[in-house]
Order: C-alpha cells, then structure tokens, then sequence
C-alpha cells in the first residue's frame, strides 16, 4: 500500500511514547529535566527561606514529574543523582549542603525541613500499583495475570516477601520490576521485629523471610505438625517465650 510513517512517537496524557518501548523512559525524564532545571532558575531570583524553597520544590518542582514516575519505569540512577543535587542546591543556595539530607527530609520537630526523600517518594509512588492490582477489576490486571498467573493476586495476598523475591528473578518487565522492588523494600521495613510483635496475627507464614525452618521459607498445603513447628518458630524469634 506505500504506507509512510509519519513519526514513530506520539504523545498520551503527558506521556511521550516511542515504537522503541526501551527508549520511553528517557525520552520523558529527558524531556521534563530541563524544565526543572529551567523552573529551578525562575525561583531562585526569589527572596525565600530554605522552608520556603523547600515548598517550592514540594508543590511546584516535582509534581512536574509525578506522572513519569507513576507511569514509567523509575529513571537512571545518574538522573536521580542529577535531580537531587539541583533541588538541594536550590534549597540551600550553594552547592554543599548545610545540613545532612537524610535530617532534612525529617519533620522541625527532629531539625528537618520536611522535605522529600526523593527514592522513597518514588518508591510510594510505585507502590499504589499494589493497591491497584489487588482492588480492581480492569483490563490491565487480565493482561498482567495472563503473563503472571491467575492466581498471582492470591498468592501475593496470603504470601510473604520471599515469594516477591523469587517473582523479582523472574519479572522482564522493567515497570512491574520497579514496582515491585518498591512493595519488597516496603515489605522488609515493616517486617522488623517491633511491628511484628505488636501485629504478628498479620503477617503470613508461608515464603517469609522472617519465618524459616533449616533455614528456609515454608511452603505446604497440609501438615499440622510443620504449622506447629512454624509457630512455635515464630513466637521464640518474637521473645514471647
């Protein structure tokens, strides 16, 4: 038919998408980092205190890639590392930083400025796929449980973390992999001793990590004995006994 392509990238609610899917990532943030950069500049003629700047980025700054991050595979590290080191000069006005990120992104109560912690903010933002996944009934959730099982949402839902670990080894799809490396990451924070003294009944039993025989996560069916074994496990790394 002599068909000739016009273009091979068209533009979806923000999102620039390219018939090469590798390359949708960085055509986005490649896109959007300049105009932070170029926002950056706008702000800093401004007369503000690092509170004040710190809102700025919060509430102006950042919500500029908010859609990339919830929609597209997370960005090169170096573009973290970029994007974190214009934001905390623009904070400080100066190139060295006055007081140690990880105080900053803390609430004045603790000498922080409440500010983002740019990984995490990342992380949660992934996370809400989970939510998603597990409380919908869409077209895309038949797509991702063709590739991944039917009963790839039940298993998430009675599993622990070790079953996301073996998942991760698995996944070839550079979005869900992000996303779940988030819930991973989520998942080991919370799984500390303190929280699961104070809500064990909530955690599962099968593949956690916290929670192993002969050093191994358990998986079965049936075996009352096993169940015993596990809990009686369970309650002696909690220190109950």
């Amino acid at each position: 038919w002599k068909l000739e392509w016009g273009s091979t990238n068209f533009n979806l609610l923000g999102v620039e998408f390219s018939v090469e899917i590798g390359k949708i990532p960085e055509l986005n943030y490649n896109k959007q980092i300049p105009k932070i950069k170029s926002l950056i500049q706008q702000w800093k003629r401004r007369i503000l205190t690092p509170i004040g700047r710190t809102t700025v980025v919060k509430t102006i700054i950042i919500p500029k890639v908010n859609h990339l991050f919830i929609s597209l595979p997370n960005p090169r590290k170096e573009v973290i590392s970029l994007l974190c080191r214009d934001i905390f000069e623009f904070i400080w006005k100066s190139k060295c930083d006055k007081v140690k990120r990880q105080i900053v992104t803390q609430d004045f109560l603790k000498g922080g400025l409440k500010m983002l912690d740019i990984n995490n903010f990342i992380a949660s933002l992934k996370c809400t796929w989970i939510k998603k996944l597990t409380n919908g009934n869409k077209p895309w959730i038949d797509i991702f449980l063709a590739v991944h099982g039917k009963d790839f949402v039940q298993k998430f839902l009675d599993f622990g973390d070790d079953f996301i670990l073996n998942t991760l080894k698995q996944e070839n799809n550079a979005f869900w992999e992000d996303v779940l490396k988030s819930w991973l990451c989520f998942i080991k924070t919370r799984n500390n001793v303190n929280v699961m003294k104070s809500n064990f009944h909530a955690f599962p039993i099968w593949y956690n990590s916290e929670i192993k025989v002969n050093n191994k996560t358990i998986l079965t069916k049936n075996g009352i004995k096993m169940v015993l074994k596990l809990l009686v496990t369970f309650y002696k790394r909690m220190e109950f006994f």
